[in-house]
């Protein structure tokens, strides 16, 4: 039973800090790029919006598109540390592996679209000008840096979770 309970704690837990996650990226992406949510997103999740403010929609939108992708990972480590009897070490081992996700994430979104902004903005630009275009957008360039961030954020949440699936020295020593 505990293992259990610890399973269904840190899947909670990792869906909840995944969900904070979004919910601050997408402030930082709101501060970059408005348009970015009021030409695209706030369409996009229009069932979520409340009457509080573009922000505060940003945020509830961040919340809701990470949700599920920290429920993978929250499952991803619960699997990897079904082992460990003890509730403090799962935890802690858990609350690690997870840390390591959520930073890998934000390293390989801000890091990527910031180095594309900086070595060849013309670049990034032509990278997403149907999209820009498309959607109307008077600022192109701040745009293509949130869009940018935005994928790359999914791309180094996917290079987290692969952290998860190697073996981890420590973890063995414990069984």
């Amino acid at each position: 039973m505990k293992k259990f309970t610890n399973s269904i704690f840190i899947i909670v837990f990792a869906t909840v800090a995944a969900g904070l996650y979004g919910a601050a990226h997408n402030q930082i992406s709101y501060t970059i790029s408005p348009e970015y949510f009021t030409n695209i997103k706030f369409a996009q999740f229009g069932w979520l919006l409340v009457g509080f403010g573009d922000r505060v929609n940003a945020g509830l939108i961040g919340f809701s598109a990470a949700c599920w992708f920290g429920t993978i990972c929250g499952t991803l480590i619960a699997f990897r540390m079904r082992h460990i009897e003890d509730r403090q070490r799962f935890i802690r081992f858990a609350f690690f592996r997870l840390v390591l996700v959520l930073i890998t994430s934000a390293l390989v979104a801000f890091g990527v679209s910031f180095y594309s902004y900086s070595q060849d903005a013309s670049a990034l630009l032509a990278y997403w000008q149907h999209t820009s275009t498309h959607y109307r957008i008077k600022e192109p360039l701040s745009f293509a840096v949130v869009a940018q961030m935005h994928r790359m954020s999914y791309v180094g949440g996917v290079i987290g979770m692969l952290w998860l699936l190697l073996p981890a020295k420590k973890l063995k020593a414990h069984r």
